[in-house]
């Protein structure tokens, strides 16, 4: 991706600046290894036209006319924000890429949207070993979201060995026993969550974009 930015702003073509929000540890990631990967050619170009945002616990900030509030999910691994939105009438949120911490339990309570990974099917875990990567199976996260009464449960960033099959796969597993409604996402799958056709694009299984 950086690759492709820093051409695009050599040749003129992108005309704004663009924003990433990050916390530090991501952002001194993304200096670190980037000097190692671009030429700092490339890397100059990449910071003429980009705004980092370095993200603090609790932290607001308004995209596109979307108040967010990032915070930190108190991830085992690897220091990981999510984010909490209100999408008109619907409150969403995004959980990263690890298990809910059960110190988040209160604040996930009765929230219309949640996404939360599931890296395997629950009746493959000893093959895949989730709980050993602090992941979560398509089994063991929507019985937490029982729990936390959660109206609807996106379910990403699962391992692909199932190809065409995976989204059923994994949408039955969970369906078996959440109360609620499961999507299951295919790459560059997009869903529209408000009246006013605001899309969310899933990317990847994980990244995803609001348009």
């Amino acid at each position: 991706m950086f690759k492709k930015m820093s051409r695009m702003a050599m040749h003129g073509e992108i005309k704004e600046k663009i924003n990433i929000y990050c916390n530090e540890v991501v952002y001194e990631a993304i200096q670190g290894v980037s000097k190692y990967v671009l030429p700092n050619k490339l890397m100059n170009a990449i910071y003429s036209i980009t705004n980092f945002i370095v993200l603090k616990d609790k932290e607001k900030y308004t995209i596109h006319g979307v108040e967010y509030e990032f915070f930190d999910i108190l991830a085992k691994g690897t220091k990981q924000f999510g984010f909490d939105c209100r999408l008109e009438e619907n409150r969403f949120m995004f959980l990263g890429d690890e298990t809910l911490n059960p110190n988040l339990y209160d604040k996930i309570r009765k929230v219309d949207y949640v996404t939360h990974e599931a890296f395997c099917l629950d009746k493959e875990e000893n093959i895949f070993h989730a709980y050993e990567k602090n992941h979560s199976t398509a089994l063991s996260t929507p019985r937490i979201m029982n729990e936390l009464e959660v109206k609807n449960l996106i379910l990403y960033h699962t391992e692909e060995s199932h190809g065409l099959e995976r989204k059923r796969l994994y949408t039955e597993e969970s369906q078996s026993v959440f109360k609620g409604n499961v999507l299951v996402l295919d790459d560059l799958e997009e869903i529209i969550l408000t009246k006013e056709k605001r899309k969310m694009r899933f990317c990847d299984n994980f990244i995803f974009v609001l348009g």
